[in-house]
């Protein structure tokens, strides 16, 4: 990289390839830059995950009792979870199927004939 060194020439380039050289060089230590941190976190991640396992084998070695009855408590508590949730998606749509029974009786009793339920859509033909 030829710059020249006089004054406020100093931050100025000599001809156009050694601006391209000096784009190149940056861009290249740029690239450099973000690829060594992100190894450097992911090399903190798998640091910190092997000690942690390191850890837990210890504690499993040490007290082999108390570590299944901790995986089998966790255990039934996310499977008293699963368990809730589907119970709510039921009741919800549960709900909305005994809503749209309901709307569709209404429209039954209130004498229009030719309701249609297609595609969970409900159509009244008015007579």
């Amino acid at each position: 990289m030829e710059m020249s060194n006089i004054g406020s020439e100093r931050f100025l380039f000599d001809n156009l390839n050694s601006w391209l050289q000096y784009t190149k060089n940056a861009v290249r230590t740029l690239i450099n830059g973000v690829l060594s941190v992100l190894v450097a976190i992911f090399a903190g991640l798998a640091t910190a995950l092997y000690k942690l396992c390191v850890f837990l084998a210890k504690i499993i070695r040490m007290r082999p009792l108390l570590s299944v009855a901790l995986i089998a408590t966790a255990m039934t508590i996310f499977w008293l979870m699963v368990s809730v949730s589907l119970k709510v998606k039921s009741k919800t749509y549960e709900h909305q199927r005994d809503s749209l029974a309901y709307e569709l009786l209404k429209h039954k009793q209130s004498g229009v004939c030719g309701s249609v339920i297609a595609h969970d859509t409900i159509y009244i033909n008015k007579n």
